[in-house]
């Protein structure tokens, strides 16, 4: 994805050039949106990741788009929201469950990336968290290519994969499994009400992880220093 198409700002969409707010977290609340909306309505919402049009090198609003050019602009925008693949479904319509639901799922998600990456989604390199200025396809790849071992992977994308109706039901253990499975399924299922409201803010442990890592640091620096006072 990244490799043969690299890290796009902006879209060319029937005559029109598309300037992309590209912050992965607009992405993650827009993503989580557009899952949960009919067309009509999700129109309105991809709005949300303009950050300008023109055309013929002049600056334009929205509402000066003509009717095929607000349709390309907007499927544009959906090729840009999917990582750069082509539209196979309508938006209002998966055609499976669900597994991963990209704020519902924040928490899971910036704990695997301080597991597996060690990278802190809400650092400040620049002033900013890290999820607000990181490109949103950059984003994308690092979750779509988490390791087992997490969370969020080994647990809530796990078990919502689990095609109960092909689970075993011979012996009393197979039966109190489906059961288990059924239960966890309901618990971690993406169709009841959003865990996180807003855009991802930093999660309730965020600090404490932070503080750890602090600590850590501490000790390795005191070591050090022991060593060279010795």
């Amino acid at each position: 994805m990244i490799v043969h198409r690299g890290l796009p700002s902006t879209l060319s969409a029937g005559g029109v050039k598309v300037t992309v707010r590209t912050g992965a977290a607009l992405w993650v609340w827009l993503s989580s949106r557009m899952a949960e909306v009919d067309e009509k309505r999700a129109t309105d919402i991809l709005a949300q990741g303009i950050g300008k049009l023109a055309r013929e090198g002049r600056e334009i609003p929205l509402y000066a788009l003509s009717s095929d050019e607000a349709k390309a602009v907007f499927k544009a925008l959906v090729w840009f929201m999917r990582g750069g693949e082509v539209e196979s479904q309508p938006l209002s319509k998966p055609a499976k469950e669900r597994l991963l639901d990209y704020e519902k799922d924040f928490d899971a998600i910036y704990a695997a990336f301080l597991h597996s990456y060690d990278v802190d989604l809400m650092e400040e390199p620049n002033g900013k968290p890290l999820v607000q200025t990181m490109h949103w396809w950059r984003f994308m790849a690092l979750v779509n290519n988490l390791p087992a071992g997490s969370t969020l992977v080994d647990y809530y994308m796990h078990y919502r994969g689990v095609d109960v109706s092909k689970l075993p039901r011979k012996t009393e253990a197979d039966k109190k499994y489906v059961r288990q499975v059924i239960e966890i399924k309901k618990q971690v299922a993406l169709d009841g009400k959003r865990a996180v409201k807003t855009a991802p803010k930093e999660p309730a442990f965020a600090k404490r992880a932070r503080e750890l890592r602090k600590g850590k640091e501490n000790v390795a620096r005191n070591d050090v220093h022991d060593k060279d006072q010795a």
